[in-house]
């Protein structure tokens, strides 16, 4: 990263620094040159301090803006990490950047809750079939068309599965090839996964 010196600045402590050798040369018979060497190094020390203490500063502030994310989670659901210790301390990250306003969208989740502690509600499990993939990745809900959106990952297909009245999975189910295909098998070649909605168009 190029980092444009502020000349003003520069010219300023120049100065004060020629200035105060001057004055101790008259004063105290000193060398000015050496002496603008030592003012010249306190100076550098001194923004090398205030440098790290806004540094120190920031941090405080992240760690704080982290603890009260956590603290909110809490307060949600009871939470249980299903991931490793690296994609833990990731997610932590990411979901800090998020409140900072880093990153355009909410990063996703490496947590599991049951329903049976946050809402106090019977789990009811429904098994569906999906078509035949190698790889399936990605389950998002979208609440404009009520339904579950599956990315499977090695034929690039996705796949829609409406939700009933009775909120299960019903097996009325679409699914699209999305890109190019293989001429051959017919089979899709894009690799399509990390599905989202969308935020300008819902729905969609």
């Amino acid at each position: 990263m190029l980092t444009i010196p502020d000349h003003s600045k520069l010219e300023q402590t120049l100065t004060t620094v020629l200035r105060q050798a001057v004055r101790e040369q008259r004063e105290n018979g000193t060398d000015p040159v050496v002496r603008m060497g030592e003012l010249l190094a306190a100076a550098q020390l001194e923004k090398l301090h205030e440098r790290i203490r806004e540094l120190e500063e920031d941090n405080r502030e992240l760690q704080r803006e982290n603890g009260e994310f956590q603290e909110q989670r809490k307060k949600k659901w009871r939470l249980r990490s299903v991931s490793d210790e690296e994609d833990k301390d990731q997610n932590i990250e990411n979901m800090t950047a998020y409140r900072l306003g880093l990153l355009k969208h909410e990063p996703p989740r490496f947590d599991f809750f049951d329903p049976r502690d946050s809402e106090g509600l019977p789990l009811m499990m429904k098994e569906i079939k999906l078509p035949n993939a190698a790889q399936t990745h990605e389950v998002c809900y979208e609440p404009e068309t009520h339904a579950i959106f599956v990315s499977q990952m090695s034929n690039s297909v996705l796949v829609r599965i409406p939700i009933g009245r009775n909120g299960f999975l019903t097996n009325n189910q679409d699914a699209w090839h999305v890109g190019e295909r293989d001429d051959e098998s017919g089979d899709g070649v894009m690799g399509m996964h990390n599905i989202s909605r969308s935020y300008a168009k819902p729905g969609c």
